[in-house]
């Protein structure tokens, strides 16, 4: 008795959400439909009031050459694709190939004075010396 009971309320209690749910639905309808008028008339108050605007005269003009240069750019690159595969790519002949084996050699200068040997040459801190320099600060 006591689960036939039971069941019987959970019934009754299903069925009072469901009628509150079918209450909130048809709101919900209700709202949607107010709102779909006022967008309706919206519209048309706006294409009503609202003078054309240039822009949207300029409009395909800009779409029609948008489209042209895209169908050139696509030709050419479809081209350029046909080509590759056509003829493997080969260096300019104007261009020396890299050869990792020649090395680079930096040139010497000659700064040799009269009667000195190169290691004269060279200024050591006794014979040159400099007061320590701080690099300016850069522009702001």
């Amino acid at each position: 008795m006591v689960e036939k009971e039971e069941f019987a309320q959970h019934v009754v209690d299903i069925l009072d959400v469901l009628s509150h749910l079918a209450v909130k639905i048809d709101d919900l309808s209700n709202n949607i439909i107010k709102l779909l008028k006022l967008f309706e008339e919206s519209a048309k108050s706006l294409q009503e009031k609202r003078p054309e605007m240039p822009q949207e005269k300029e409009m395909p003009g800009v779409v029609k050459t948008l489209l042209d240069q895209n169908k050139i750019i696509a030709k050419s690159l479809s081209l350029i694709e046909e080509r590759t595969r056509q003829a493997p790519y080969q260096p300019p002949q104007s261009y020396a190939p890299y050869n990792p084996q020649q090395q680079y050699q930096q040139p010497r200068l000659n700064v040799q004075h009269q009667g000195m040997t190169p290691s004269q040459n060279l200024p050591t801190q006794t014979q040159n010396p400099q007061p320590d320099k701080k690099p300016k600060p850069l522009p702001t």
